[in-house]
């Protein structure tokens, strides 16, 4: 990969496209704010254009291996999986490079748990740096001991 380009699409579902590509954010959101204007119409074609950025690739994209951990932290306790096992295990699998959002440095995500009545967090850490993901998970694991801890 060697760069990021600009895209403008519109439309949804079945009708979603992209329009065209632009070399920099700004030219993209110009345009496609004078996409939604219209030629001075009350109603625009394009009256949904938005700025999308995408992977400009130098060579054809190849598969990566992204490493996850997941968690749910419940009671003071962590458990594996989203509860599902009683460790935390590190899993990995093949993914394009175009298709992950941990390019650059660990994705950290933590939301609450749907569990009725109790309170309980589920944290997923992944990235294409094994070693950066497991510090970023315990990291963030430690941190949010301590603030359940201290509740």
């Amino acid at each position: 990969m060697s760069d990021t380009i600009y895209g403008v699409s519109c439309g949804s579902y079945s009708d979603y496209r992209v329009l065209f590509m632009c070399a920099s954010k700004a030219i993209a959101e110009r345009a496609a704010a004078d996409l939604m204007k219209g030629d001075g119409e009350d109603y625009s074609y394009w009256n949904d254009a938005d700025v999308e950025t995408f992977d400009l690739f130098d060579a054809p994209p190849v598969k990566v291996t992204v490493y996850t951990m997941q968690a749910l932290i419940r009671d003071g306790k962590v458990l594996g999986g989203y509860g599902r096992t009683p460790e935390p295990e590190l899993r990995q699998q093949k993914e394009w490079e175009w298709n992950t959002d941990a390019k650059k440095r660990p994705n950290v995500r933590v939301y609450r748990a749907p569990i009725t009545g109790q309170d309980a967090w589920n944290i997923t850490v992944h990235g294409l740096d094994k070693s950066g993901v497991l510090k970023a998970y315990s990291d963030r694991i430690v941190q949010m001991l301590a603030e359940e801890a201290a509740r």
